[in-house]
């Protein structure tokens, strides 16, 4: 494992104080180096663990990917973003015992809450938490729209979906389930798999970003 990458593209956050980001086509060359070295030292698979449903870090990481997929007996793959958009069919049964509506939970919501309260919950101000009303989009639809930030999609505060109702529960769920598709998708590729694609609405999106124009 790896030190984890502070910096990455990140038009989702724009326009919120504190956020923090870098050019996506300098991000996706600077995973293509890093994956270099790796390969100049004789790895022969490397996985990017990028959960970011941001368009273009998404397309950032793919095409960084596909470049180091030209080099000599060598894999880079980036699992992550097929389980974001897939269906959770527990982890969406344990929100629905909630009162809440999967499709609506997207960032800094009740399952990302929930997991900041399952591992570290002295890191939160639960006060504040619990006095978020809720911000609900259709993710999907926006983004074809072209709005990719999510203060484009109507979030104030930079989150989408029931901070508020967040609990230990969704968050030990969405950890593990998480983790779990992590784990099979490596054990998968080891054994000769190959990812499967993005949903068709997400690849056409993917293939209208140029990283040198974000």
């Amino acid at each position: 494992m790896t030190p984890v990458v502070p910096f990455m593209p990140c038009n989702s956050s724009i326009g919120f104080p504190g956020n923090f980001y870098m050019n996506a086509r300098t991000f996706s060359d600077m995973l293509f180096e890093i994956g270099k070295s790796f390969y100049n030292q004789g790895f022969k698979l490397l996985f990017f663990v990028n959960l970011s449903i941001s368009p273009e870090a998404i397309k950032a990481v793919l095409t960084a990917c596909d470049d180091l997929n030209s080099l000599d007996n060598f894999k880079a793959v980036d699992p992550m973003p097929v389980w974001n958009f897939s269906k959770k069919d527990k982890l969406n049964a344990v929100l629905k015992k909630f009162n809440l509506n999967p499709n609506d939970e997207i960032h800094a919501d009740a399952k990302e809450t929930g997991a900041l309260m399952y591992v570290a919950e002295d890191l939160m101000h639960t006060n504040i938490a619990k006095r978020l009303t809720p911000c609900c989009v259709n993710r999907t639809w926006e983004l074809l729209k072209g709005n990719y930030s999510f203060k484009e999609m109507g979030s104030e505060q930079g989150y989408l979906g029931s901070p508020a109702k967040a609990n230990k529960e969704i968050g030990k769920e969405y950890i593990e389930t998480a983790a779990s598709a992590l784990f099979n998708s490596i054990m998968y590729i080891k054994q000769g798999g190959s990812m499967p694609e993005l949903p068709l609405q997400i690849r056409m999106l993917l293939k209208m970003i140029d990283l040198d124009e974000m």
